[in-house]
């Protein structure tokens, strides 16, 4: 993959224990920004004001990183509060890919039907 330097890479994974039944689910967010001489706008001021320098990786900067957990939840739910909770805190307009091996989360451009996992969180998703 070729990164660009107007997008944001958010890498984002989620985990629950359906073992026990207090059901912890969490996720976890990576922001990442390529690094670019001369860049302007609010992609760069946000950048700059929490840029952290990522070793080794194709001259990009960690930007932000984030946790978020609970108590009777999945890790679904967990994934899809942390992405709202990103596009909220980055500048509008700016051009977002969501990394994850969560193979359901391709799915949010459907409409929630009465089975879907988590309608509300989907549908707010969607007209962001």
């Amino acid at each position: 993959m070729t990164q660009d330097a107007t997008t944001y890479y958010v890498w984002i994974g989620g985990s629950c224990d359906y073992g026990h039944k207090e059901r912890a689910g969490g996720a976890a967010v990576i922001i990442e920004l390529m690094e670019q001489r001369g860049q302007s706008g609010a992609c760069s001021n946000y950048a700059e004001s929490r840029q952290k320098k990522t070793e080794g990786q194709h001259n990009s900067k960690i930007i932000s990183k984030d946790v978020i957990a609970d108590l009777h939840t999945t890790e679904f739910r967990m994934m899809l509060t942390l992405m709202v909770k990103v596009m909220n805190e980055l500048p509008e307009g700016s051009d977002i890919l969501f990394l994850t091996n969560a193979a359901y989360i391709q799915n949010f451009d459907k409409a929630p039907t009465p089975k879907s996992a988590n309608p509300d969180l989907i549908e707010h998703y969607r007209y962001m």
